[in-house]
Parts: structure tokens; C-alpha cells; sequence
């Protein structure tokens, strides 16, 4: 463990300028032991920035040892790409348990992708990181699916009142320094809060847990939980997960109002901080079941057996033309006329030849009991492992060279 802007010479000691001006902030550490996808030297630099305004930085490069529970207030893990023990597993519990904090993001493909068993440790917190993705129904703002713009994610109206807070300018606070809670109120509904999801997973959330952020109406899975935060009895120790590494990392901190969600999360994040939800949406979130989509791809590949039931085909065939779908177009006559000598065709008129449709199946009737269909044989292939096995090699070319014989018929 050593600070972010000092060579990592002085590992696991508090540099002498951080004892002398800044020993009373808060300590935040990003855990860089696990391969992860984020650090503040690489995807987090804006990030960091920002955090040293109030806190201070450390990247820690080696296993989580006990020792880190009497100095750091935060623990963030960015993207993790292996697996933790379970010593370190009691390290982060004995973290939220002294009322210190955690903040877990992930990205899209979950623990599969990612190769961690971060799920372990969230489960026991009433979250779990789906192996999934978020993907935008519809065009908008950006280009890619992936990046998800959501501006109707908020699920406690708190994050929005704090948002709504620190967007808008605030003549009467910075006059009488008292804002009425019916202008908070108004102030939350004037206009939605959004936010770019980039490259991220939903999550499933249950009690304890509380859910934050929601993927909206406008993306699939809809309605799903995208952020959600644990606190401890009384207040003490507090666990924030995030679906996607890429919402406070340099490219997309910037975009929409992701820095604001940032500044509540780690306002929230410092220990000994009230965390202020809505009881209603923390009880009762407006969320939307988990459904799955079939795989049409793989479902592609298996064909089965069904019945199919034909439609009545009228007895004056002719009203299955519709004419309304074309236009008669006279300027082609002249040189559709002198086609017939061109081709050497007699100029006669043409004969309908009536025609004749036949049923492929024979009609449905009612029954008690569903008919047995089988599945699609795999094609006859000729076998000829067992006959060049037991024969000689100079029988065995002429049997290769020679022309296959066709499979049967299907």
C-alpha cells in the first residue's frame, strides 16, 4: 500500500506530509491486487482528482491483510479479475463491521467475464452482480448500445433531491440559508436525473439492501437495479455495488450527471455519515421482475416437431391479389408490344392458367391427448472407420480416393 502521488518505496506507512496537513481526512484505499480493470493510474484519474479535495488517496498492491481495518475508511475495488480468499473476504467484513465502507463496481458479464467470486462476499448483503448486460432499446445520445443513457433510474427520490440540490442555483439558501421542504419537493420534480450506464450488468437486490439506480423504461432489462447500498445496524458500516467500473472512470465521469452520483456515493461512503433514504422506495422500490430472453441463436440450431394448423383458402382464389399495392404504368406498353417480334412471339392473349393449391397438411381435430412427435434424424453419413481399420493401406487409398456414395434421402 503506498499514496498515489509518492513512489510506492514507503509501503504500508502514512507519508510525513499526510501526518502533518491532511492526517484527519479520510483514507481512501483502491485495491489493486487483483488485476483490476480501473486504477487511479490507469481509468481513474479524473476520479481521483476529485477524491483528493477531501480525501486521501492510496493504491494498495497486495493481498488484503487485517492490518487495513485500523486505517482506511474506504475500500474501493474496481473491476477485480481474479479471485479473493477468505482471509481476505474477513478482511472487508471486519471493514463494514467497524463501521468503515466499501465500494464494489464490476461491468457487464458479471463474475463469468470478470473471473471473481466477488458474488460470495455481496450476498451476504443482499446483493448479487448478474451476469449480464444493459443494452439501450432505442437510439439516443450515443452510439454505441452498451452505453446507456438513463434519465428516469432514480429509485430513491433521495439521490434525486441531492442531485436536484446541487444542479440548480440557490438564491434563497445563500440568503436566508433555509430552504422549505415543499421547495425541495418541487425542486426533485422539476426535471428527471440522468446518467450514463456504460458497459455495465443489472444486479439483484434484496433486504437488507437498498436499491439506488434502475435501468428505466427505455432499457433492457427493464426496470432493474443497477446501484444499490447496504448499511449497517445503527448507521455503522456501509457497502455500495455498482454494476459498471465504467461510470466514474475518465471517459464517461464528466457525462451527464455521473458526478454527481459520484459525489453522493462517496459522501454517503465516509464513516460516520447519515444515510438519508426515502422508507417508501426503500421498502417498496419501483423495480421490475428479472425475465429471460430465449436464445434465438441456439434455439435456431434445434428444430422440432409441431403441428401446424392451415388457413381456409377462399374459393375464389382471385381475392388473393391485392391490386391496391401497384399502379398501372402505360409508358412501357410500346416496348413491351414490340417484344413479340423481337422474341418471334405470337401476338395473342394470354391464357390464366387456373391454379391448383394444395394442403400440406391435413386439418387439426380436436384430441385428448397431445400426439408424440419426434425429433429431426441426423443425416445418414457413410461409415468408413471400421472398414479402414481392418484393411490394408493400398485398399485403404483406393477406398478414399474413390467417389462417396450419396446419403439417403431424408
Amino acid at each position: 500500500m503506498y499514496g498515489y502521488d509518492r513512489p510506492p518505496k514507503n509501503q504500508g506507512q502514512i507519508p510525513a506530509d499526510d501526518l502533518r496537513d491532511g492526517d484527519q481526512r479520510p483514507l481512501v484505499l483502491f485495491d489493486c491486487s487483483k488485476r483490476e480493470t480501473h486504477s487511479p493510474e490507469h481509468g481513474l484519474k479524473h476520479l481521483v482528482r476529485r477524491l483528493k479535495q477531501e480525501f486521501r488517496i492510496e493504491v494498495n498492491k497486495e493481498p488484503l491483510r487485517p492490518e487495513l481495518v485500523d486505517t482506511v475508511s474506504i475500500l474501493v475495488i474496481a473491476g477485480p479479475r481474479e479471485k479473493f480468499s477468505s482471509d481476505e473476504f474477513d478482511t472487508i467484513k471486519a471493514l463494514v463491521k467497524t463501521g468503515k465502507s466499501v465500494f464494489v463496481m464490476l461491468g457487464e458479464g458479471g463474475e463469468s467475464r470478470f473471473n471473481t467470486n466477488i458474488n460470495y462476499l455481496l450476498e451476504e448483503y443482499g446483493v448479487m452482480i448478474n451476469s449480464d448486460c444493459v443494452v439501450r432499446t432505442i437510439y439516443h445520445k450515443y452510439l454505441h448500445p452498451k452505453e446507456v443513457c438513463v434519465s428516469d433510474g432514480v429509485v430513491n427520490r433521495e439521490v434525486k433531491h441531492f442531485i436536484r440540490r446541487q444542479l440548480k442555483s440557490r438564491v434563497e439558501t445563500k440568503k436566508n440559508g433555509v430552504v422549505s421542504k415543499e421547495q425541495e419537493k418541487k425542486e426533485a420534480t422539476d426535471s428527471n436525473v440522468s446518467f450514463v450506464y456504460p458497459y455495465g450488468s443489472t444486479l439483484n437486490v434484496q433486504q437488507p439492501a437498498v436499491p439506488l439506480l434502475s435501468s428505466g423504461q427505455l432499457a433492457y432489462p427493464i426496470n432493474r437495479p443497477l446501484a444499490a447500498i447496504h448499511v449497517g445496524q445503527r448507521g455503522i458500516g456501509k457497502l455500495i455495488v455498482m454494476g459498471s467500473v465504467h461510470v466514474f472512470d475518465d471517459q464517461w465521469l464528466g457525462k451527464e450527471e455521473n458526478a454527481k452520483v459520484q459525489d453522493l456515493f462517496f459522501r454517503w461512503l465516509i464513516p460516520g455519515a447519515e444515510v438519508k433514504l426515502d422508507p417508501i422506495d426503500a421498502r417498496e422500490p419501483d423495480l421490475h421482475d428479472y425475465n429471460y430472453v430465449p436464445d434465438i441463436e441456439a434455439l435456431a440450431e434445434r428444430p422440432r416437431s409441431c403441428l401446424q394448423e392451415a388457413e381456409e383458402l377462399p374459393r375464389d382464389f382471385s381475392t388473393l391479389f391485392d391490386d391496391g399495392m401497384f399502379r398501372f404504368d402505360t409508358s412501357h406498353i410500346p416496348s413491351a408490344v414490340n417484344l413479340y417480334d423481337e422474341m418471334d412471339v405470337k401476338h395473342d392473349t394470354l391464357t390464366l392458367i387456373p391454379p391448383q393449391f394444395e394442403a400440406p397438411l391435413p386439418p387439426l381435430q380436436p384430441a385428448a391427448f397431445p400426439p408424440t412427435l419426434h425429433d429431426i434424424a441426423n443425416p445418414a453419413l457413410v461409415s468408413i472407420v471400421s472398414s479402414l481399420s481392418s484393411s490394408s493401406k493400398s485398399s485403404s487409398l483406393c477406398y478414399l480416393s474413390a467417389p462417396l456414395p450419396l446419403p439417403p434421402a431424408l
